[in-house]
């Protein structure tokens, strides 16, 4: 069962790095003085120069295919209440009432937040915590509700009744929807995510992010049209296949095509060509190197820390472009398409001009800037100023609620991290 669903993330460090050594947010610092908000540290670390720095080496498509992977090995639940409701970690002192809630303080000099609420208390960024999958005695532990392999769960789900309720049982196809004029997911009419509902369904895929944003769903789409057509075309070719072969088969093909852009287009982009070298990554021929004795699972540490490097290579919009790379209608603002689909039904805003606007245009550089959409809009309501919350402030508050082990005690551990930038990228191997 390892590597599957709804099972343990592991860790690289051992046990985890709790206040209480059992469940506490860690918020004290190895000389045991009180950890800064994660808030302040974004404010002071991350806020993006004034010129923000595109990398002309690479365009925006490469973070939104790490996204795209990070979506297939990486979904980590939420806490919720007794019933199954949502949680209102907004309050500052909420985290006196459940464990469950870790928000984020505001400094007082926050140039965007404001420090107070308005009947003059304290306020806070909200942050749920992740759901405690621990079975028996022992620390809290974080389960991963996707499977932690590389197999296109973002589309087919991780579970057999995700992956049925995507289908059409006829032909190996998947469903679609096509009232716009060309071929998009299937709508979530009941998404309680979904900003845009009810005038603008979001969509329905293997993983319930597909709306995210804007620059998540030309990928759905993609994948989506390449299944059917794939399927159609096995069809044609073995009539006398029921649906259930047509669709396995299809489906084994377009994970191999998935895998096979991230081994040898993706991955040496991120960690180099020497590293694809030293441990045996690039494809070559049909070997299969896979060794049942080895744990497949994600940790905690790439999931929750190395692997959000691609956020900081995130633009604020989301470009659009024709086949001949000109610019089409207006860019779309990330901060606020956070859950809003009204860009999809928009004719001159179709995926394909999405998808040939980050093919067309340069992401950022992978660095500890991030775009003003990423530290101050993320969730945010339109209309609805500091509504949103910051997300690398976000990711280190996760750290400390996860119980990552700090940062110099890993490098420690992993003699092979000697600089900043291999900690960045060698968790992916």
């Amino acid at each position: 069962m390892l590597g599957s669903a709804m099972h343990p993330i592991r860790r690289f460090m051992g046990a985890p790095k709790y206040d209480d050594g059992f469940n506490s947010v860690r918020r004290r610092s190895a000389n045991g003085g009180v950890l800064p908000s994660t808030r302040a540290i974004s404010n002071k670390i991350f806020a993006e120069a004034s010129i923000p720095p595109f990398d002309p080496k690479y365009n925006h498509f490469l973070m939104q295919f790490g996204q795209w992977i990070a979506h297939d090995i990486i979904s980590t639940p939420l806490a919720t209440g007794p019933t199954g409701a949502l949680l209102d970690c907004t309050k500052c002192e909420s985290e006196e009432i459940t464990a469950n809630c870790a928000p984020i303080e505001v400094p007082e000099d926050d140039s965007f937040f404001p420090a107070k609420t308005v009947d003059g208390k304290k306020a806070c960024i909200r942050l749920t915590r992740a759901i405690n999958g621990q079975q028996g005695l022992g620390p809290r532990q974080q389960i991963n509700q996707n499977s932690h392999f590389l197999d296109l769960s973002q589309v087919y789900g991780s579970t057999d009744c995700v992956a049925k309720s995507l289908r059409t049982l006829q032909d190996g196809m998947m469903k679609v929807h096509t009232a716009q004029g060309y071929t998009l997911p299937p709508q979530a009419t009941n998404s309680s995510n979904c900003q845009s509902a009810p005038t603008y369904p979001c969509f329905s895929a293997g993983d319930a992010r597909s709306s995210l944003h804007p620059g998540l769903i030309p990928m759905h789409t993609l994948y989506l049209r390449q299944h059917n057509k794939w399927a159609g075309q096995i069809k044609v070719l073995n009539p006398l296949w029921n649906d259930e072969k047509i669709y396995q088969e299809t489906r084994r093909l377009m994970i191999a095509l998935y895998q096979s852009h991230i081994y040898s287009e993706y991955l040496s982009k991120i960690i180099g060509q020497q590293k694809m070298q030293q441990f045996a990554l690039n494809p070559s021929g049909r070997s299969n190197t896979y060794d049942p004795r080895i744990n497949p699972s994600v940790s905690v540490e790439f999931c929750s820390g190395a692997f959000r490097f691609g956020q900081s290579q995130a633009r604020k919009d989301v470009p659009r472009r024709t086949n001949q790379n000109v610019s089409i209608g207006a860019t779309i603002d990330l901060g606020q398409h956070i859950f809003y689909t009204d860009p999809i039904y928009d004719k001159t805003a179709t995926v394909s001009s999405m998808m040939q606007g980050m093919v067309n245009c340069p992401g950022m550089a992978v660095d500890r800037q991030f775009s003003f959409p990423m530290r101050n809009e993320m969730f945010s309501k339109r209309g609805q100023k500091a509504s949103g919350v910051d997300l690398p402030a976000f990711n280190v508050q996760r750290g400390r609620e996860k119980g990552i082990q700090p940062y110099n005690e890993v490098r420690v551990s992993l003699p092979s991290m000697h600089s900043r930038r291999i900690w960045i990228r060698q968790p992916l191997i």
